[in-house]
Parts: C-alpha cells; structure tokens; sequence
C-alpha cells in the first residue's frame, strides 16, 4: 500500500514551455452590400500550440441612405449585417515557420451577438434618419492569414455569419447568412 502511495504522488512530467503570445488587431473590414466598409478590431490569446481564443468586434458607421430599398431587388438583400461582438476559438495548422518572418493558417468558429439594418422598402426611419438596427445572437465560421516580422504583421480573414432576423412588418423569421471580409494590422506580444 505504501508502495502504491509513493508511486502516486511522484511526478515526473516535464512542463513545455510556450512563450505567451497576445495580439491586438485593427483594421478594414468589408461586408457586403449597401455601405460595406466598417472597422474591426480585436484581442487574442494563444492557449495552446494549436488553439487560441479572440473577443473581437466590427462596426459599419457609414449611414445607408433613404433611396437603398429601391436598389435591392432580391429578398435575401432587405437584411444587411452592420456590427457585432464576438468570441470565437482559432485552429491553428501547425507548420515550419521560416526564419525571417512567421506566418500562421487559423480556421475559426465561435459566435456573439449581431446587428442588422432591414432595408426593405418602407423600412426607412424619418424619425432616425436611418434604418432601424436589430440585435440577433449569430454563429460565424471562417478562416484567416496571419504574416509578420517582429512584433508587426498583418492578417486578412474571411468569415460567414449565420443568424435569424425577424420581420416585424410580417411577423415572420428569417436565416440570413452574410459574408465578412477583413484585413488587419497586428501586433504581437
């Protein structure tokens, strides 16, 4: 028995050492449709050697006009994505890195909560002066490029978000999924 005792409580592991890496990212971000560049901006964190969790968030403060619902045609184009805040965990592909610059392949999927503009036609707000702005909890999936030399690089990223807009006019639900594109400057730490 006190064999079994000694046996348990020696450890003999040894600890990996991973150098902490931080980021804190800003940049351009293109969503599609009626005004379609906005702003993002974001931190992350490595967690392990292949994963690595990142609390961002977009905006798109460009005003759409009054004269947008005679633009769009197709009924999928009445719900336009305008901000979100998100969180979402990073798959990193592990690979050589070179010893002039490091580079990394992140596959993405997390979620949070999005705005959208219901630009139909009659959506309009003369009290506003723009188009009302819901809230929708969203699911987002996507992947990004990360360069950089030193402490300064760049990532250009692509994303689609998933989520369910209600039509107040109709009383009715709709599943809206929307593309986001983006291009940043980082620095890491």
């Amino acid at each position: 028995m006190m064999t079994l005792i000694l046996l348990v409580t020696s450890a003999h592991a040894i600890p990996l050492a991973l150098d902490p890496q931080n980021r804190i990212t800003l940049g351009a971000t293109f969503l599609g449709g009626p005004s379609p560049v906005g702003i993002s901006g974001g931190f992350e964190s490595r967690v392990t050697r292949i994963l690595a969790a990142e609390f961002a968030a977009f905006a798109s403060p460009i005003p759409l006009g009054e004269d947008l619902a005679g633009e769009l045609l197709a009924e999928e184009d009445v719900y336009h994505l305008r901000h979100g805040i998100y969180g979402d965990l990073g798959f990193r592909i592990p690979h050589r890195q070179p010893k002039g610059f490091a580079w990394d392949i992140h596959f993405r999927g997390g979620g949070g909560v999005v705005w959208n503009a219901h630009v139909a036609p009659g959506a309009f707000s003369t009290s506003t002066g723009n188009y009302e702005v819901a809230p929708a909890m969203g699911a987002m999936g996507g992947g990004d490029l990360m360069f950089r030399v030193g402490h300064w690089g760049l990532r250009a990223g692509g994303k689609a978000w998933a989520f369910q807009v209600v039509d107040q006019a109709e009383l009715s639900t709709a599943m809206v999924v929307r593309p986001q594109i983006s291009l940043e400057a980082l620095f890491q730490w």
